[in-house]
This record gives structure tokens, C-alpha cells and sequence, in this order.
């Protein structure tokens, strides 16, 4: 089964923010401890859809039994839409941390339209215990 991960409509934290609002937050509160710490972020921030988030999820989705998940699968007939709606980042301040957490849509189609769709659900998971360092708040 393709799967396709959508980040067009995430929010952030309890107040809802979007994502676009919480970069250029998090940008300018490090740019105010040194030049080019926010841009450094943002793009640690961005790829860490692919290099961390997408991987874990795809490894914990491949746990069901009896399927198969895989991204770019053109060749599927289905195509599971993972939309990320909510996300909470945790943080890891050496004597505490808090784990970050993910709320998704999942959408299942013959296309990976939603039009198209056979089914949807929400869950939360395709979370990772703690983010990386570099992209804690």
C-alpha cells in the first residue's frame, strides 16, 4: 500500500498555531542568540519530515500484520493519506523532557485523492518519543 504524508493544514501546540506561525516564532527567538540560528533551525526543521518523522511512522505502520506500507508505491492499488493535524514537539532540557505527539487524519483511497476515498479515521500516534535536540522549543 502507498503511503503519502500531507503537512498542509498542521497546528501547533495547544493554541492551535500554524505551523508557518510557530517557525517564524522559534526563527526569531534564535536569531536573537546569534545570526542565522533561526534559518539554521527552520531547514533542521523542514527536513526532519523525511529524515525522522515519515521513517518512524512508515516503521511503525509496517508492524501490522499481514500488509505492506510503502512510500512512493506507485504501483498500489491504495493509497493511505497520512495528514498531520496537530503536533506537539516535546522538548529534552537535560532534567526534564516531555515526548512530542502527533494527531493524524488517515484517509484511505483507490488514488490518494480524498475524493476518492474509502475510509478515514483519526489517530494519534506515528510519534516519536522525544525530537531530536536541534528541533526542540
Amino acid at each position: 500500500m502507498n503511503v503519502e504524508f500531507v503537512y498542509d493544514n498542521l497546528k501547533m501546540f495547544n493554541d492551535d498555531r500554524t505551523e508557518a506561525a510557530y517557525i517564524e516564532e522559534r526563527k526569531k527567538e534564535l536569531n536573537e542568540k546569534g545570526a542565522d540560528k533561526g534559518e539554521t533551525w527552520e531547514k533542521k526543521w523542514i527536513a526532519s519530515r523525511e529524515l525522522i518523522w515519515e521513517p518512524k511512522c512508515m516503521e511503525l505502520i509496517n508492524r501490522t500484520p499481514g500488509m505492506k506500507f510503502k512510500q512512493g508505491d506507485s504501483d498500489a492499488k491504495y493509497t493511505l493519506v497520512v495528514d498531520a493535524v496537530w503536533l506537539y514537539p516535546g522538548y529534552n532540557v537535560g532534567v526534564m523532557k516531555k515526548g512530542s505527539k502527533l494527531n493524524t487524519d488517515l484517509t484511505l483511497s483507490t488514488d490518494g485523492r480524498q475524493e476518492q476515498g474509502l475510509g478515514e479515521d483519526q489517530r494519534n500516534g506515528c510519534t516519536r518519543r522525544y525530537l531530536p535536540r536541534h528541533l526542540q522549543q
